[in-house]
Order: structure tokens, then C-alpha cells, then sequence
């Protein structure tokens, strides 16, 4: 019995160093017909996200969203959001924001809508040199900043 699972794991190894998981994926790098490499050319929105517009604050809901990577030979395959990086989007600032999608050097975008819900109640706005947003205390103790409130 253990001479068949030694035989099994050596077959196993030899053969899944022949086997990429790109290749069982039916993905891979390997030429086509021409003799050109398949290669990831461009991520395509083929469903924008139910929601567009939030008020400030709100965290950003990807539900709906479908997108697919385009390969060089015209081929597509789904691809799920897990694989793609998000550019850090800025929830706290009014007006149209753009929602950046990358993976690797290749990116796709959207626009979602940011606007103020008047709910009498105090707003701090936080504003830092650079633009960019409070995502840490750290971002926060290192700021330059200035505080801005409405309401209330």
C-alpha cells in the first residue's frame, strides 16, 4: 500500500510541475495560433454597482459590479473583485469621485456621487495638504490639516 502512494506522489509532483494553475484555469501566458503571448490588455465594466450616489460617509458598496479582464486575443474572462486593487476613494469630500480599478498596471474606473444629508447635526470635515484621506490613526497624527465644521 505505501509503495502506490509513493508512485501516486511522484507522479503527482511530476506532473504538477508541468501544470501550471494558469493552464488548469484555462488562463495562461502560452502562445496562440500567431505565436503571440496572451496577455491581460484591459479590464472592461460590463455592470456598474447598484449604487452611484452616497452621502458623506457612507462606505462604498460594490454589489452589482461585473467586471472582465479582455486578453490581446480578444478573449474575456470574468474577474472577481478579490483580484483587483481599489485606489483609496475619498468618502468625506462632496461631489463626483472616481472610483479607480486596477490590476497590475492596467485599471478601469467609475464615477460615484458624494453629496451632504442636512440632518442638523454637527459635521467635522477633516482636510489635509495632500489630498489624501485619514484611513489610520497614524494618517492622522502625521496630517497637516485643517478642520472645517458645518451644521449644528
Amino acid at each position: 500500500m505505501k509503495k502506490y502512494f509513493i508512485y501516486f506522489g511522484l507522479i503527482f509532483c511530476i506532473l504538477g510541475s508541468m501544470i501550471s494553475c494558469d493552464q488548469l484555469s484555462g488562463k495562461s501566458n502560452e502562445p496562440d495560433n500567431q505565436g503571440n503571448e496572451k496577455k491581460l490588455q484591459s479590464i472592461k465594466i460590463s455592470t456598474l454597482p447598484d449604487k452611484l450616489n452616497y452621502f458623506i460617509g457612507d462606505q462604498i458598496d460594490f454589489s452589482g459590479l461585473k467586471l472582465y479582464e479582455v486578453y490581446n486575443d480578444t478573449t474575456t474572462s470574468l474577474l472577481p473583485l478579490e483580484k483587483c486593487t481599489i485606489e483609496p476613494i475619498n468618502m468625506f469630500k462632496i461631489g463626483t469621485q472616481d472610483v479607480v480599478i486596477k490590476i497590475n498596471e492596467i485599471s478601469t474606473n467609475f464615477q460615484i456621487n458624494v453629496s451632504y444629508k442636512a440632518n442638523n447635526l454637527p459635521a467635522v470635515y477633516i482636510e489635509t495638504d495632500d489630498k489624501k484621506p485619514i484611513a489610520s490613526k497614524k494618517d492622522y497624527v502625521d496630517a497637516s490639516m485643517k478642520i472645517i465644521c458645518r451644521g449644528g
